[in-house]
């Protein structure tokens, strides 16, 4: 099965939050063979695509600290 969140909004917002939450569903249950998030921010588009879980992956806990302010967001865990 595969889920997404999506976020588009008409102010700027920090994506952490979401994303925090999507840490936990990311490796704790059926979505565990990796993850994907995609945003718009600084005029330019980012891209980051993992073949681990969220949950343990360490490109994804430092997402958490980093400055990010964007209007779109794509959120993806992957299962097979």
């Amino acid at each position: 099965m595969y889920q997404a969140f999506g976020l588009k909004s008409a102010f700027l917002v920090a994506p952490q939050n979401p994303f925090c939450g999507f840490l936990c569903r990311g490796g704790t249950s059926d979505h565990k063979d990796g993850w994907g998030i995609a945003y718009y921010a600084d005029g330019d588009h980012q891209l980051n695509v993992e073949k681990t879980s969220a949950f343990n992956c360490r490109n994804a806990r430092s997402f958490l600290d980093r400055d990010i302010v964007t209007r779109n967001l794509i959120l993806a865990p992957a299962s097979r």
